[in-house]
């Protein structure tokens, strides 16, 4: 599951869980950053992630996030790691998925957020 919070216009909070290896699709992935940066124009996205929880750590970096600080106390366990990643870095942009129809007035249809 996806859930975007505490959007800024110039920025928004992910979070994003999933069971087992396959539920995080380059499609599925286009669309979670998609929406960001190119339906709400967004120029970061950011995280937080346990830091004991380097499975979680090892996804993020995969999807392209970036360390940026470590804030004390956050979760049971101690400190969390803010990550973040800007409209630049995301390679899950470049992914033409081949469900995206055009309506055609260049607006996209079938996405959550999208004009119908």
């Amino acid at each position: 599951g996806v859930l975007f919070t505490n959007y800024t216009q110039a920025s928004i909070w992910l979070h994003m869980a999933g069971a087992g290896s396959s539920w995080a699709t380059p499609t599925f992935l286009w669309a979670v950053f998609d929406y960001p940066f190119n339906q709400l124009g967004c120029r970061r996205v950011y995280g937080i992630v346990e830091a004991a929880n380097q499975h979680a750590l090892n996804v993020d970096r995969r999807l392209g996030f970036e360390m940026m600080t470590s804030l004390p106390d956050v979760f049971a366990s101690g400190d969390g790691i803010v990550v973040s990643m800007t409209r630049e870095q995301c390679r899950w942009l470049k992914v033409k998925p081949r469900t995206l129809m055009e309506n055609g007035h260049g607006r996209r249809q079938g996405w959550i957020g999208s004009p119908s």
